[in-house]
């Protein structure tokens, strides 16, 4: 499978995980419990006996989990999905180990950090990464306010930029840019605000400079906010923005069932990318983004159960060279072997 760290029980990171903001949820997810498949015993191919498994899902970027219920990938390979809407990231990895959920949707760096601090979880396939080759317009990245004098790289050194969750991959990337632009990270503050305030905040001041996404990003962008580079497309490209991820224990025990879920959502990722129409249906259901963003602004990102290993270096080696680990992690540490 791959090498692991002594477990020293769920770190601080866990036990205190913040909740994603209520905004944000608001938004892009309805109801805790979104979806159930059908399938009953017998369902599956070839007859083969379902498998019930609990999901966890993002509140972004979760289109191909529930294309994976509603058109039938899941019971197609003999599993039968209870999906429910989770937390954030840190969150997320808790539910894995007290048994909550089996397998989840978090961060690249997120887990990252919980292997690290030998937490028995480990990637089972990629959800959504930052494809390099897409050539659709950025939905992350730095944002300067309308009239900002700040101009490049440089000028951001004792700065403050505003972002939801400290940590994340966004922060992440935009380390990795100051530092390739010559800049020390550690001269500029972040500081931890509801996405939802982060384009006011910068406009009143507060910060200087903001790391939203998705209908926030582009709505900040409508409102003649300026874009600082293409946030992990330019500096991480092929970054692990959201993974899928289950417990050791749980990936010793049902090797099939895992097998089998990153065979779905394959098909549904797909799926996903050939049926745009199938996909702004999934948001007009599951989410509370308005219909005319939904069918002329929102940008459908391709979605791959495939992970970039050379991102997955990159990203940990600068996790360690920041701080964020204290210790080096290889790829072979947080990935399975078997992960596509």
């Amino acid at each position: 499978m791959r090498k692991t760290q002594p477990s020293r029980g769920i770190g601080r990171t866990l036990v205190a995980a913040l909740a994603v903001s209520a905004a944000a949820i608001a938004l892009v997810g309805c109801s805790p419990d979104t979806a159930s498949s059908d399938g009953g015993a017998g369902a599956g191919d070839g007859g083969a006996e379902i498998t019930d498994i609990k999901v966890g899902r993002n509140p972004g970027g979760f289109e191909a989990t529930i294309l994976a219920d509603t058109e039938g990938f899941f019971e197609k390979h003999g599993l039968k999905a209870e999906i429910s809407l989770g937390g954030d990231p840190t969150t997320q990895i808790a539910s894995l180990v007290s048994g909550d959920l089996d397998i989840a949707m978090t961060g690249g760096p997120d887990i990252a950090r919980a292997v690290a601090q030998g937490i028995p979880v480990s990637v089972i396939s990629g959800a959504k990464s930052a494809e390099p080759d897409f050539d659709g317009e950025p939905t992350d990245g730095l944002l300067l306010p309308p009239g900002s004098p700040i101009k490049d790289w440089s000028d951001l050194e004792g700065k403050t930029v505003g972002i939801q969750g400290l940590g994340s991959l966004p922060q992440l990337v935009n380390n990795i840019a100051l530092t390739e632009n010559g800049v020390d990270p550690a001269t500029v503050s972040y500081v931890n605000l509801p996405v939802d305030t982060l384009m006011e905040a910068a406009k009143s001041g507060t910060v200087d400079a903001i790391l939203p996404f998705s209908v926030f990003f582009l709505n900040a962008v409508d409102q003649g906010f300026e874009k600082m580079g293409m946030g992990a497309r330019e500096f991480l490209p092929g970054a692990p923005q959201i993974v899928w991820a289950a417990s050791d224990s749980y990936i010793a025990a049902n090797p099939g069932v895992i097998e089998a879920f990153v065979a779905a959502m394959d098909e549904a990722s797909q799926f996903a990318g050939e049926n745009p129409e199938a996909v702004r249906d999934v948001y007009r259901e599951y989410s509370k983004f308005p219909e005319d963003f939904i069918a002329n602004r929102m940008v459908l990102e391709p979605l791959t159960v495939v992970s970039y290993r050379d991102a997955w270096t990159k990203m940990l080696d600068a996790q360690f060279e920041l701080g964020d680990l204290d210790h080096e992690v290889s790829v072979s540490d947080v990935l399975l072997d078997s992960a596509p």
